[in-house]
């Protein structure tokens, strides 16, 4: 099964998009960090639970999307068994994003994958988002529909603030820095030539209800979250290892210890089965599986975390359970503490953050089930990548658990 570059940094990136209708946004989102809150006593909480969760992709909802034509512009064969179609605005700093994500999917998959781009401009948000997918349009009948699709998008920083009367000289500029018949192009856009197609995919766009951009149609079905893309692929071409709820076999009273092996070094974790036997139990679970074996550990800027214990490298990847958060009085005050992470901020699915720095703010919010006692170093060591996809800058080889 192939491997995709670790994206669970990246979910607030990746989940922005641009609303139908909304009030323009910057290009990245900010949030106030959340408040220091002091944690509960597991005494004094419901008991943790793990239960099954189904399956992503058979619980999105089918939608009647026109099928793809000769029409379309699509790369990948017809023939791949995998199909997903973007609703797309060349001016929406989220659709921008998303590229990279996208260029992922292809150079992961190949022939295994097609994706289709249509036009969904969004005309009363964006002044300029109907006159680059004519563009486009008129660079494709000119064989460079994505030479100019990646080259608006790119650029997308430079042209969108610009005034409206300046777009088709600027457009112009790329045709003739793509080759092309620059007469003809500069016709075909002032002719509206292409306007007819663009709105007729805007008007199927609306039709099926879609409210912003980019929004995703996979084999039929819409994807209400793009940060699930990766795994409704993984999900389509091979599922991964699914399990059960695992049974209780920790014991609360015992010390459980793991050692994560890496080519740098190896990095200690001692569990606190007494403060979350639940997610502990889970989590050697999945060890003892092989789950978080040739799992990347990547670092998401500065002093801050390390994260990992996704095998795809995804953000949203499940092993078939999930587990309630169990809050403790073991907090995040002081660095190598491991907490573990989930679709949702009260479930966890397998995988975990270690903290660099005390983080109280994340106190009270996450389950904390143990502490590096070595190779902090190594973790440290990890190059700090602020990049919305971060490469895997080093991997689990295999865990190795000691029970004393």
């Amino acid at each position: 099964m192939r491997r995709f570059l670790p994206l669970a940094a990246a979910v607030t990136l990746i989940l922005v998009a641009c609303a139908r209708g909304a009030t323009p946004t910057s290009n990245v989102p900010t949030a106030s960090p959340p408040p220091t809150s002091t944690p509960t006593p597991i005494s004094s909480r419901t008991p943790a639970t793990c239960q099954a969760v189904p399956s992503p992709f058979a619980s999105l909802q089918p939608i009647n999307v026109p099928p793809v034509t000769d029409a379309d512009w699509a790369q990948g064969p017809a023939s791949a068994p995998v199909t997903l179609i973007e609703y797309s605005d060349f001016q929406c700093p989220a659709c921008a994003r998303m590229e990279s994500l996208l260029r992922l999917l292809k150079e992961g998959y190949g022939d295994q994958i097609r994706i289709v781009y249509r036009h969904f401009p969004l005309i009363s948000i964006h002044d300029k988002a109907q006159i680059t997918a004519e563009a486009a349009e008129a660079a494709g009948v000119q064989g460079k529909f994505w030479e100019m699709h990646n080259l608006l998008f790119e650029r997308q920083g430079e042209w969108a603030s610009l005034p409206t009367d300046q777009m088709p000289q600027v457009l112009a500029g790329y045709a003739r820095e793509l080759g092309l018949d620059v007469e003809r192009f500069t016709r075909d856009l002032g002719n509206h030539t292409f306007q007819a197609k663009v709105m007729e995919q805007y008007r199927d766009a609306t039709a099926m209800g879609l409210s912003g951009t980019p929004s995703f149609i996979v084999n039929g079905r819409f994807v209400p979250n793009n940060g699930y893309l990766p795994t409704l692929v993984d999900e389509i071409l091979a599922r991964p290892p699914q399990y059960d709820p695992p049974a209780m076999q920790v014991d609360p009273a015992r010390r459980y210890t793991v050692t994560l092996r890496t080519p740098r070094g190896d990095i200690g974790i001692e569990l606190y089965p007494n403060h979350a036997p639940v997610t502990v139990n889970s989590f050697l679970f999945l060890a003892r599986k092989a789950w978080y074996n040739e799992t990347a550990l990547f670092r998401w800027s500065s002093d801050f975390v390390v994260q990992s214990g996704d095998p795809a490298g995804v953000a949203f990847r499940s092993p078939g359970f999930q587990c309630s958060t169990e809050i403790s009085d073991l907090g995040f005050n002081e660095p190598g503490i491991v907490g573990m992470l989930g679709p949702s901020p009260d479930v966890t699915n397998g995988r975990f953050f270690i903290t660099l720095t005390a983080i109280p703010n994340l106190n009270g919010k996450y389950t904390a089930i143990g502490k590096v006692v070595k190779g902090l170093d190594v973790l440290r060591s990890i190059p700090e990548n602020e990049q919305a996809l971060i490469p895997p800058s080093l991997k689990i080889q295999t865990v190795q658990i000691e029970e004393h």
